[in-house]
């Protein structure tokens, strides 16, 4: 008999406790029915990581948001380097190379050999925080901002740190290895896509 209608027949048991559980007290539950005691100990319990991410964005600064205040501030640096023009359609390659991008080769005005393929590998790092035009860094911030918090709160800051960076890294090594060593490469789009893995 039901526990809480005892004059109630059941051959249902609760699937946490095992008390029987008659129709009318059945509380779907992930698996099988719960009685109602368990049913409402068991909301309690439930993990919900989309509320905690919106508490976790706006508590101020996450790992998440530095990384996407960086980026703005060198795209703010891209623009000013090469003109209030290029707010929307972005840099020149000149001005791209010149901060960091990814290329293989590349020659300066004075004829200098610049590029990583001539002893500058730390282009591999900083290509990662330029972008070539507004709607490039906007697409690539959204992703990061919406992805990222998650990754940062679920994984914690430092294995998301190390998703970014060495994401970002690979990203930027297969560019070098598979593109034209004379075309820059720029973006953070390998470390957003680790960070979606």
């Amino acid at each position: 008999a039901c526990k809480r209608h005892p004059n109630v027949e059941t051959m249902l048991r609760c699937t946490r406790c095992g008390d029987p559980i008659c129709p009318e007290c059945m509380r779907p539950a992930p698996v099988g029915y719960q009685c109602p005691d368990c049913a409402r100990g068991n909301r309690q319990e439930i993990h919900r990581p989309a509320q905690n991410v919106t508490v976790a964005a706006g508590r101020g600064f996450t790992l998440t948001n530095i990384i996407l205040l960086i980026l703005v501030a060198m795209y703010g640096l891209e623009v000013a380097m090469a003109g209030t023009g290029a707010l929307v359609g972005g840099p020149s390659v000149n001005v791209l190379v010149n901060l960091g991008a990814s290329v293989g080769y590349a020659c300066t005005r004075s004829g200098d050999l610049i590029g990583i393929g001539a002893g500058e590998p730390w282009r591999l790092f900083t290509a990662i925080f330029l972008h070539a035009s507004l709607i490039h860094i906007a697409m690539n911030g959204y992703a990061l901002w919406a992805f990222g918090n998650i990754v940062e709160q679920e994984l914690g800051k430092t294995r998301f740190l190390v998703i970014f960076f060495v994401g970002g890294l690979f990203a930027s090594v297969a560019s070098f290895t598979f593109g034209s060593p004379t075309i820059p490469g720029v973006g953070a789009s390998g470390a957003i896509f680790a960070v979606f893995g």
